[in-house]
């Protein structure tokens, strides 16, 4: 697993809230995380997820030490649609260098 240090930003639909994720490989399987957000559910996550198993969070392998990122997302009342949690694995993902770090999108428009 390569060492790496991402920086996500997700700015969310409607609401427009920014989330910063900072994911840094600790070079023993594990990534530790900063979330930072303006958004008051997504706030709950900045304590809560702090580390995770990238194994146990891609492919349900590893430890993650109880719940993964959309179960506690869901816990703390993150809106199911929220591109938040998502933007957390793949920051996770690209820390762990089992992606290469590339944004992705969504977008929205109405039909005719």
């Amino acid at each position: 697993m390569a060492d790496m240090k991402i920086t996500a930003e997700v700015t969310a639909g409607v609401c427009k809230f920014k989330t910063v994720i900072q994911a840094e490989s600790d070079g023993e399987g594990k990534v530790e995380l900063k979330i930072t957000s303006l958004c008051p559910q997504c706030k709950r996550m900045e304590k809560t997820i702090t580390a995770a198993d990238p194994y146990a969070e891609l492919f349900g392998a590893g430890d993650n030490e109880g719940e993964s990122v959309y179960e506690k997302a869901q816990r703390l009342a993150v809106h199911k649609t929220c591109p938040v949690p998502l933007g957390i694995l793949k920051a996770i993902e690209a820390a762990a260098g089992l992606a290469l770090p590339v944004s992705a999108s969504i977008e929205m428009s109405k039909g005719e």
